[in-house]
């Protein structure tokens, strides 16, 4: 989770999956420079290389 959909996170999913990681995004926990540009780069960047989910779906698995 964190701050900055368009740079940290896009950056870190890549380099992520690069290394062999199963990238999960909560996209609730996540937010771009504007929501504009936030929505671009979930739905055109990183559903090509993570998983989109929200946190409710992170906590339910942590839970089991």
């Amino acid at each position: 989770t964190g701050v900055s959909t368009n740079v940290a996170i896009a950056g870190n999913s890549i380099v992520g999956g690069e290394l062999g990681y199963h990238m999960v995004v909560p996209e609730d926990c996540t937010a771009g420079s504007d929501p504009e540009t936030h929505k671009t780069i979930v739905e055109n960047q990183l559903r090509m290389v993570a998983r989109i989910v929200m946190a409710d779906d992170v906590i339910g698995q942590i839970e089991r």
